[in-house]
């Protein structure tokens, strides 16, 4: 097993001998960014920013509903 971060433009090769084989069979690999990679980073990009306006929301109406409750007096400073 190999461990690594493939980079782009690498080319991998893999080759596997075995006495049931009558040669050995070599696979080659080139890493390149997958559907499905492209489409968690959008789904992240999106969640993210969709989290920053109902944060930016919620906080505007707190902050609004905050300001115009009205501060109770005493009633004894209203006589």
């Amino acid at each position: 097993m190999l461990e690594t971060q493939p980079q782009r433009g690498d080319i991998y090769a893999c080759k596997v001998g075995h006495t049931s084989l009558e040669a050995p069979v070599t696979v080659q690999w080139e890493p390149r960014s997958s559907n499905a990679a492209k489409s968690k980073l959008w789904t992240r990009a999106v969640g993210a920013m969709l989290g920053v306006v109902f944060l930016a929301v919620g906080l505007s109406l707190y902050l609004k509903n905050k300001k115009a409750t009205p501060i109770q007096q005493p009633a004894a400073l209203l006589s």
